[in-house]
């Protein structure tokens, strides 16, 4: 599940240079949230904790200015935060990452061990004496940090999924407030079969649905549209599936919905059922515990959003360059039914031009606007494809078959699968 593993990644192993943290410092004071993570483990840098106490420091004078109170970051909404799997983690680190002013901290986990050796509890495989989050939670209480937030996050798989509301009860015991859960994104085309997301909408769905109940009161097979529609009916039985294809794409239309039956056939409605119920399960366990579980949808969402755009988030690497998103801040492939070629997507580099000028550039203002416009195409649902855009065989991105210049009708992120802190 790492792009950094995937085949053909260039993603270095180096640190974010402070050189291009130091050409962040004079915005801090403007904004609400900094998450310092790479595609890596923020433990591993050695000036994480130098980085977290500036960058508290300069926040929090802000706040102080505009509410004349010196601890304002402590009761306001401005937080910092990082994810981690936990392994670097100390009582004395811990302690020193809250005195820095970090007050969110996301530990990964994947699932609960069959049998727990050394102790082990809800962690990678590894040999810590006790749990993370126990740990992290006493530090918490010790310091009576009230305002830092301790949370889980999970990559929700085929294999894990039946363990899930035992996870959730766990990661509660523990201590956590919060438990974020995202879909897997496939880098290698073995991956995907572990995912449990379906990219077609629930309104697509329930049309296929409706079609498949009329089908069967005719006794007639959709799986053989997939060898049926595109040929000429030489039988009444043909005619009769061919006729039914075009009053659902009909259906289709009327609604504004892109549809491919090839693939909804394929769908296993009993594998949706029981997902439904785990994860009903896992919902009310954590209402019981109080704790916020976020679980993504298992379909696509008509109405897409980018939450990128939408907080207006900008993502800086470790070089100093300006991507807009999680999608485009890397050159990589994405398998769902067919590989999707990514080309990281640039506006400029903050060690030789300033972040607000780039963010204020016509070209930067224009791909924003773009992306609110939400009108890509639904490619998942593509009944023409792949195209040329989904292989990447003209090269980096140009358009889409709509004409728009953003690459976004592929994005899981938009569609809310894929999450992060």
């Amino acid at each position: 599940m790492c792009v950094k593993q995937a085949p053909g990644s260039s993603i270095s192993n180096k640190h974010l240079d402070i050189a291009v943290f130091n050409k962040l410092l004079p915005h801090l004071p403007h904004i609400q949230t900094l998450v310092l993570n790479g595609i890596g483990e923020p433990l591993l840098h050695p000036d994480l904790l130098w980085m977290i106490s500036k960058a508290h420091e300069l926040m929090a004078d802000k706040r102080a200015s505009e509410t004349s109170d010196k601890r304002a970051c402590e009761t306001s909404d401005c937080w910092i935060g990082f994810q981690t799997n936990g392994l670097l983690l100390t009582h004395s680190l811990t302690e020193q990452l809250l005195d820095a002013g970090l007050n969110r901290l996301c530990i990964s986990v994947d699932s609960v061990p069959e049998e727990q050796k050394c102790g082990i509890s809800l962690t990678h495989s590894n040999n810590l004496p006790a749990s993370p989050f126990a740990m992290v939670n006493a530090v918490r209480r010790q310091k009576n940090k009230s305002r830092f937030q301790l949370g889980a996050e999970i990559v929700l798989l085929q294999e894990t999924l039946p363990q899930l509301p035992q996870l959730i009860q766990r990661l509660a015991e523990e201590g956590v407030d919060f438990i974020l859960a995202s879909h897997l994104l496939p880098y290698r085309k073995e991956a995907e079969p572990q995912s449990l997301f379906t990219p077609y909408t629930e309104e697509a769905r329930a049309i296929y649905l409706k079609w498949q109940k009329q089908a069967d009161k005719e006794d007639i097979n959709l799986s053989d549209l997939t060898t049926m529609n595109w040929i000429a009916a030489k039988v009444e039985q043909e005619l009769r599936l061919q006729q039914l294809y075009r009053n659902m794409m009909k259906d289709a239309r009327e609604q504004g919905l892109w549809i491919d039956v090839k693939k909804l056939v394929e769908l296993d409605e009993e594998s949706i059922t029981t997902t439904k119920e785990i994860f009903r399960k896992a919902r009310k366990i954590a209402t019981d515990y109080n704790v916020e579980l976020s679980l993504p949808p298992l379909a696509a969402k008509r109405n897409r959003s980018c939450t990128f755009i939408e907080d207006d988030a900008v993502l800086i690497d470790v070089n100093g360059t300006v991507t807009p998103c999680h999608q485009l801040w890397h050159t990589q492939t994405v398998h769902m039914n067919e590989p999707k070629h990514f080309s990281c997507k640039s506006f400029g580099n903050v060690l030789e031009q300033d972040l607000l000028e780039i963010w204020s550039s016509t070209p930067y203002q224009q791909f924003r606007q773009a992306v609110q416009q939400y009108d890509y195409p639904f490619c998942h649902s593509c009944t023409l494809g792949p195209c040329t855009d989904i292989t990447g065989e003209t090269g980096s991105f140009i358009n889409d078959c709509f004409g728009i210049e953003v690459p976004c009708g592929h994005c899981l992120w938009g569609f809310d699968a894929v999450r992060c802190l």
